[in-house]
């Protein structure tokens, strides 16, 4: 049986929206440095060689002590099939079927470093 892994990327567009934000006892540019923080920890897409947008913010002050801040950003997945009769996905001639992913997980390993 043959798995396909990341038969296609699957693009999400996320909006992130606070309508009364307390900017003065928190800085809304931690929202855009915490996600990008997330990103970077969590982030697959160099793997998958997308081209993923950096996420926009935008903060309008509404009153002396709330702001809206709106926060987009798009995500991607993979997206891994598997060969199946039943599948309802027709490609190359087969019938595929969506499925979780293989996890390779290390059995064993070697370190090397050295002491100064």
């Amino acid at each position: 049986m043959s798995t396909l892994t990341s038969f296609r990327d699957r693009l999400c567009r996320s909006v992130i929206a606070w309508g009364r934000f307390p900017y003065k006892q928190i800085d809304p540019r931690y929202i855009g440095i915490l996600i990008d923080a997330w990103l970077n920890e969590t982030d697959d897409v160099d793997d998958i060689q997308l081209d993923l947008g950096r996420p926009s913010m935008d903060v309008d002050i509404n009153d002396g002590h709330q702001a809206v801040v709106v926060v987009e950003l798009q995500l991607a997945e993979n997206v891994s099939m598997r060969e199946d009769e039943n599948g309802i996905v027709p490609m190359d001639g087969k019938r595929w079927t969506l499925c979780e992913p293989e996890h390779w997980i290390a059995e064993d390993a070697e370190i090397i470093g050295s002491r100064q």
